[in-house]
């Protein structure tokens, strides 16, 4: 009996020597030195973020995930990295830290820290999605479709203006002997007429080509500065216009 109560003496007295763990403290508390290293990272990206430095944080951070692969690091690199603006990197940090393995581990503290990168994730989505400029597609084609219109428009007019034309040169007859001048079968009032709608026609048809020449102009740029936003990086955008009296045509070559 005595032996006994002496072992189990010894045994309370290591388990509170080394903690709950009993004989397995000392291994427990040994901690590998690239986790120890990336915590003193941490630490130091966290008194960064703290001070407002924040690319230095961010710096640190993955300096730290080089040498500790931990989701808390990757959510604490995407809060750093969405500071900087660096919104894209920062949701790909945050869905890094929604995907790791780890996680699946660690229960309840796992499961929350998912939900709060996911937020994290939408959060920025929606950030980017209102700084977005607006789709200038739209606008390039329907200033197209008007340039189009404007150009059927302008020839209808430049018709209209030639027949008021050829119903003058028809209805002149010789030259006056006395005045130089081709003789006209109507009233002076309907010649004035005449001329005028032919002029005015014509001004009018020259005004609506021009006015189509601006919309295609314009709708082709809108759609080149399209192009180059969906493809950034793939070289120049080429615009090429072709008008002509049935109308306007624009064309576009873009990332050549």
């Amino acid at each position: 009996m005595g032996r006994r109560v002496a072992g189990l003496r010894q045994v309370v007295a290591v388990a509170l020597l080394f903690g709950s763990s009993g004989l397995d403290g000392p291994a427990a508390a040994a901690e590998p030195p690239e986790f120890v290293e990336a915590e003193r990272l941490a630490k130091q990206a966290l008194q960064a973020f703290d001070e407002g430095r924040f690319a230095d944080a961010a710096a640190l951070y993955r300096k730290a995930i080089a040498l500790w692969d931990d989701p808390k690091y990757h959510y604490a690199l995407g809060r750093a990295l969405s500071k900087t603006e660096a919104l894209s990197d920062a949701i790909e940090a945050f869905q890094r830290c929604v995907d790791h393995p780890k996680l699946k581990t660690w229960g309840p503290e796992g499961a929350a820290l998912r939900r709060k990168a996911r937020d994290e994730i939408d959060a920025l989505q929606d950030k980017i999605a209102a700084a977005r400029p607006p789709d200038l597609a739209p606008w390039g084609i329907g200033l197209l479709a008007a340039g189009a219109a404007a150009g059927i428009t302008g020839g209808i007019l430049m018709g209209v203006a030639t027949d008021a034309h050829d119903e003058f040169k028809d209805r002149t007859g010789a030259v006056d002997p006395v005045t130089g001048q081709p003789r006209w079968d109507g009233t002076p009032q309907e010649a004035r007429e005449l001329k005028d709608k032919n002029l005015a026609t014509w001004n009018a048809a020259i005004g609506v080509w021009a006015a189509g020449l601006a919309f295609v102009a314009t709708g082709a740029v809108l759609l080149a500065v399209e192009a180059a936003r969906d493809e950034p990086g793939t070289g120049s955008v080429h615009v090429t216009l072709c008008v002509g009296p049935g109308g306007a045509l624009a064309g576009l070559r873009g990332g050549l």
